[in-house]
């Protein structure tokens, strides 16, 4: 019996790269350089997203 069901292609929505520091900094760049590579990488127009969650981080002064 053949599958019916179709499989969508990986992956189905942009990936989110978390960087725990404020954008702009050192991390931050490294992460967005790093993001680009993956995109490269990984093909199939794999979008990453690079989420900037300083202020949800516990050592944070918000």
């Amino acid at each position: 019996m053949a599958p019916t069901a179709a499989s969508a292609a990986y992956p189905e929505r942009p990936i989110s790269l978390i960087v725990a520091y404020a954008p702009g900094g050192g991390t931050d760049i490294i992460a967005r350089v790093l993001a680009k590579y993956m995109e490269k990488y990984l093909g199939n127009n794999a979008a990453i997203v690079v989420q900037n969650k300083w202020k949800e981080m516990p050592w944070s002064d918000k």
